[in-house]
Parts: structure tokens; sequence; C-alpha cells
């Protein structure tokens, strides 16, 4: 009893050694934060991430029968196509999820030539050196830490669910009912042709008598795949757009949207995803048998080498005490 006891707190001694930042709360699925050279803040959770392109197509409609709801005469007759590099995670859900979904679903894009590197002294995975990604989409809203208000923390945007195709290959479907969905990109005015900042929103089934009454809106729907080697998926649903209201004339326009991405994984920075299991299971790596992007040799890995070797050498003590 006293070798077990005692090999119970060396544990404990040698895992808080690592990372002091690390909240060991199993349903928050966070990695320690003692990964050599990972943005964490990108980051931050067991599962597959992968890099790829984000298509959004905005095909315009007249939305209302007011004057200023129908498509400008720049726009008409004519789908409006931007893409962007983007960064998708499908990891394993948030344990506070009250929807039950069996992945949770992270798609962000940003600027060209931005530095995602974080800061030498960065600890949160909830801020970063980019504070305003132009596309940004969340299955639901992670808990910042076990404190947080579960209700409404843990309220699903999206509702997932997962179908077991083969070996690591899942399909992806849903749907959402809240939440801002929202892109960013420039691109000429309704009056002129002069270049300017554009704003655009997925619109739900609720917002349909909104001044939308041309429009048969219904909440957006998603439908993909994902594996261990590459993840495609698409959201169709309906947007409104404005340029900056604070520049006099503001111009506007509504419709269908298609956003489309497709993706290799990242495997320097994902967790495997277990092979033949009916729901989506990573088997833990980054972080904890691995200290850094490229491999476990952080100062991390060598502490837990170092406590397994006392471990190994007390346990020693204690079944062959006179050695």
């Amino acid at each position: 009893m006293f070798c077990f006891i005692w090999t119970l707190l060396l544990v404990t001694v040698a895992l808080a050694s690592e990372d002091k930042y690390w909240d060991p709360d199993p349903k928050l699925n966070w990695r320690p934060e003692n990964v050599t050279d990972l943005a964490y803040y990108l980051y931050a959770y067991t599962g597959s991430y992968y890099n790829g392109t984000t298509s959004f197509r905005l095909s315009s409609q007249d939305w209302s029968t007011g004057e200023d709801d129908k498509v400008c005469a720049n726009f008409r007759d004519q789908d409006i196509v931007v893409s962007f590099d983007s960064l998708v995670a499908i990891v394993k859900p948030n344990g506070y999820d009250k929807g039950g979904n069996p992945v949770m679903l992270l798609a962000k894009s940003w600027p060209e030539n931005l530095n995602l590197t974080p800061t030498a002294d960065y600890r949160s995975p909830y801020s970063g050196q980019v504070n305003d990604f132009i596309f940004n989409l969340e299955s639901m809203s992670p808990k910042k830490n076990r404190y947080d208000d579960a209700d409404s923390a843990s309220s699903p945007k999206w509702n997932l669910t997962t179908t077991y195709l083969s070996d690591t290959s899942y399909s992806l479907a849903g749907s959402a009912d809240k939440g801002i969905v929202s892109v960013e990109f420039n691109m000429s005015q309704c009056t002129n042709t002069t270049e300017s900042w554009w704003g655009a929103l997925l619109l739900y089934e609720k917002d349909a008598g909104r001044n939308y009454n041309l429009l048969n809106v219904t909440d957006p729907v998603l439908s993909g795949q994902f594996s261990n080697q590459t993840a495609f998926f698409t959201i169709k649903g309906f947007f409104v757009a404005s340029t900056d209201s604070t520049f006099k004339p503001v111009s506007r326009l509504a419709g269908e949207i298609s956003i489309e991405f497709v993706g290799q994984l990242d495997p320097a920075r994902s967790d495997a995803l277990v092979s033949g299991q009916s729901k989506p299971e990573w088997t833990p790596t980054i972080g904890f048998s691995r200290g850094t992007v490229a491999g476990d040799t952080s100062d991390g890995a060598s502490r837990r080498s170092t406590a397994v070797y006392a471990l190994v050498v007390f346990w020693g003590f204690c079944i062959f005490p006179w050695l």
C-alpha cells in the first residue's frame, strides 16, 4: 500500500510539472500547453486538423418588394465567388455540449501574409495573433474553463451527425438554427466600381419574415466527409451582405450561398483517428506522447522520461529492498 500511494503521488507531481497551465478536466478536451512550435489557440483540442481552401459562391436574388431590396445592376445575373486559405478542425466533442454532437467542427480563414505564430508567453486557446478572422465557424461555443455557465456556453449552434463509412472515414451532416457565421471580402459597390469591404451573414429560417419574403429562407445544412487523410464539406443556405454602414450609400445583397471546403490532413498537428469505430475516436498524442510538432523531443518529453525512470527505480526498491 505504501508503494502504491507514493506511486500515485509521483505520477501526479510529474504530470503537473510538465504544464502548470493545463486544465485536466477531461470534458474540456484541452491539449496540454507543453507542445513546442504549436500555435495553441488554433490547435487546442485533440482531433484532426486540415489545411485547405474555402470557397464562397453567392447567388444574389431580389429579397423583398421594396425598391432597395433588389439586386443592383452591377451584380444581377452573376455569381460572386471568393476563396480563402482555411484551417478546419474536426475534433473530439466538448463534454459540456448538451446537443450530444459526435464531433466539434471549427473552420477559420484569415488575411493573407498574417503571422499566426503565438508570442512566447502566449497561454490561452481563446485569443492570439488573429483578432478578426475573415471567416469563422464554430459548431458550438466551447467552454473556456470549468466555471463557465454551461447552459449558455455549451448550447450547440450546429446539430451534427456522423456515419461510419470504412477504416477511418466518416460522413458528416448537420444543420444550424442559430449562431453568427460570417465572411468578409472586398469587391466593387452597387453604386460604383470602387472596391469596398463587404460582410456577409448566414440567414436562418427564423429570419424569413424580416424583410426577406421573396426568399424561401431555410436553415443552413452541411454535408461532407473526413478521414485520416482528407476532409471536405459543403454548406448550403441563404445570406445577406452589405458594405460598411459608416460609408454612404450602403450597398446590400441577399440570396443563396454555397460554402465549400476541401483540405488535406496536417499530420504533424493532428491526433490519429482510431480505425473501425462506429463514432470518431482519437488517440491523444499531441501534448501527451509527443512534446513538439516534429516529434517528442521537448523538455516535457525529458520530464516524462525522468518520471518513468524514477518510478522504475522506486518500484525496484519496493519489490527488491535488499538491492
